[in-house]
């Protein structure tokens, strides 16, 4: 009688588990529809990278005129930065525009921000995307030392 209760609750134990697995889970969005669901605020910025066989982090400050920055993801690979109400530059335009892609990886973000002398041209890796975060990396290599800047928005 007890191997017949241990069957049927090893039956009663995987066909719970069956229904649960074969229930749809909530649609997610493409790093896409994250990027381009609203402003994004930079709120840290770190750079890492490991010297005679110590890794070091150092926190770079973002100042008070780049807390109010943002940065918009739009349609058609539309980048839009605004330097929100306090400039760190009173010459710098309000507005800048460029491009942003994603690689067909969908994790590689590519970046043309303004143009001629000025622009900038970045990939990053995204670390980490959802609803409220941002985590954006690269790397680079200066007189052998990989240096790993990531730094992190939120709406």
């Amino acid at each position: 009688m007890k191997r017949i209760n241990y069957l049927a609750l090893a039956l009663l134990a995987a066909g719970t588990l069956a229904t649960t697995s074969c229930k749809k889970d909530a649609a997610s969005k493409s790093n896409s529809e994250y990027l381009m669901n609203g402003s994004w605020k930079i709120t840290s910025e770190n750079v890492s990278y490991s010297l005679s066989g110590a890794s070091q982090t150092s926190v770079i400050p973002i100042d008070n005129c780049q807390k109010d920055d943002k940065t918009n993801f739009n349609s058609g690979g539309v980048l839009v930065n605004d330097e929100g109400a306090v400039k760190c530059n009173s010459s710098d335009p309000q507005t800048t525009t460029g491009t942003w892609s994603l690689a067909s990886d969908n994790k590689t973000l590519t970046i043309v921000d303004g143009s001629g002398a000025n622009a900038f041209t970045g990939n990053f890796n995204i670390d980490q995307i959802d609803d409220n975060t941002l985590k954006l990396s690269n790397q680079a290599d200066n007189s052998g030392i990989t240096y790993k800047t990531t730094i992190t928005f939120s709406h």
